[in-house]
């Protein structure tokens, strides 16, 4: 029997990224190449891979004729980055991927096959766990700081615990599978952060008028757009939905990140990389490379443009 077991080694990867692979419309060879660097990069917890001689891309089934030319289609349509010399490594930032969703797509349908894998068994105990932790970051200030904190919240859950259950068994079953069905935080997380945006987010505050929501009453997305524009000099700033709320989130889970957020942009805009490529907002707030901007992961990639400072010579400024 195939030893499979992860203590041998695993290839971690973002379900996001993954989820690219198969919704877009790669060719066989490519999606064997792109395996191959994932493989090789990932699997060893390295950020590229180093395959040399370029003729060892035959391991992933290429002809030797053709690998040139799916190595050179990748690196052109922005899925591949040609790091160094016989390095290379996945683009993480799939927006700016110039290959299209394949013609099956549809997001609701993908949504829905994601809500099959649930089952009420294992929602019953993981979800209210997940669904306190997360909507709580989220309550309204003055909510959290009364005396009696999670009272309402609890009362709140209970029922929405319930609806959630309900609303995920409703796109559909899965019986065969319900005795040996897993389901971690993580992905539950993942799954409800669209159900407590409209639940929380932009809900309403019974003993506020105002409304919570990550567009307008977002103090951490402000003083984002402010630093962004005064360091970088741009005139606009522009934050989807899903960069607002993983904002919102980052600063409930790290209550420096506003007083490091300076520091943070100051590293991003001097960020080139090998590729010649800049760093993207989703790959700074998304992807979470910022904590690695702040632990210096990336100051080999930084190129200080600020001028030359002035330099004094015999207490005379020169």
């Amino acid at each position: 029997m195939a030893d499979v077991k992860l203590k041998n080694g695993y290839v971690r990867i973002a379900n996001t990224l993954l989820d690219q692979l198969f919704l877009r419309e790669f060719t066989l060879k490519q999606i064997r190449v792109i395996l191959l660097i994932i493989r090789l990069s990932y699997g060893y917890n390295k950020k590229y891979a180093i395959i040399k001689p370029k003729s060892r891309f035959d391991l992933a089934n290429i002809h030797k004729q053709d690998i040139n030319k799916t190595l050179k289609s990748l690196i052109n349509k922005k899925v591949l980055l040609n790091v160094d010399v016989d390095s290379y490594s996945i683009n993480k930032d799939f927006d700016v991927w110039e290959i299209p969703y394949n013609k099956f797509y549809n997001e609701k349908n993908f949504i829905d096959v994601q809500a099959l894998q649930f089952t009420r068994e294992i929602l019953t105990n993981k979800v209210s766990e997940t669904l306190t932790l997360e909507c709580a970051k989220n309550l309204p200030k003055n909510i959290k700081s009364k005396q009696n904190t999670y009272l309402e919240v609890s009362e709140t859950l209970t029922k929405n615990e319930k609806k959630y259950v309900n609303h995920l068994l409703a796109q559909g079953k899965n019986p065969d599978n319900e005795s040996n069905s897993t389901l971690t935080k993580d992905i539950i997380k993942d799954n409800i952060k669209t159900y407590i945006k409209h639940t929380y987010i932009g809900g309403e505050n019974k003993k506020s008028k105002s409304k919570i929501d990550p567009y307008f009453n977002n103090p951490i997305a402000d003083y984002f757009k402010s630093e962004y524009k005064r360091i970088s000099k741009k005139d606009d700033c522009y934050l989807d939905n899903s960069k607002l709320n993983e904002l919102l989130e980052i600063s409930a889970d790290y209550p420096t990140f506003k007083e490091q957020l300076p520091e943070i942009l100051e590293k991003f805009f001097k960020i080139t990389f090998p590729s010649g490529n800049k760093p993207s907002t989703k790959w700074l707030i998304i992807d979470g490379n910022w904590s690695g901007i702040l632990n210096g992961e990336y100051d080999q990639y930084i190129t200080d443009t600020t001028q030359e400072k002035e330099k004094e010579i015999d207490g005379w400024t020169l």
